[in-house]
This record gives structure tokens, C-alpha cells and sequence, in this order.
């Protein structure tokens, strides 16, 4: 949980400044960055998919309980 914590802000700031550079460049509003940044980093922390954040990590009693099934 200490790594979503710390990974969180990061996202943010990093999408925040990747939308800065685009918005500066393409000439668009400098006012989005700070949403998708949120977006992304909420996206980041919640991991719906389970495909960035390891799972088994969370609950190590099922595991057990099924390595000793077989």
C-alpha cells in the first residue's frame, strides 16, 4: 500500500507536466493538466484491472490455503 501512496503523487505530477509541454506546444489550455493528473493518478492507485499492483501481495491466506489443496 506504501508504493500506491508514494506512486500517487508522482503520476500526477508527471502527467501534469507531460500535459504542460503538450498544451504549451499545441497551444491549448494549460487548465486540463491538473484533472487528467488526478484522473491518472486515482486510475494508478486503484488498479480496477489488477494488472499493475500484484495482487497476491493482499491476501497471502488464500494463497496458502490453495497451495496446500493441491
Amino acid at each position: 500500500m506504501v508504493k500506491r501512496i508514494v506512486a500517487a503523487p508522482l503520476w500526477f505530477l508527471a502527467v501534469w507536466t507531460i500535459w504542460s509541454l503538450v498544451a504549451y506546444a499545441a497551444n491549448l489550455p494549460f487548465g486540463g493538466g491538473a484533472i487528467l493528473g488526478a484522473l491518472v493518478a486515482a486510475f494508478i492507485v486503484l488498479d480496477p484491472a489488477g494488472a499493475i499492483w500484484n495482487r497476491q501481495t493482499r491476501q497471502p491466506e488464500r494463497l496458502e490455503a490453495a497451495a496446500q489443496a493441491r
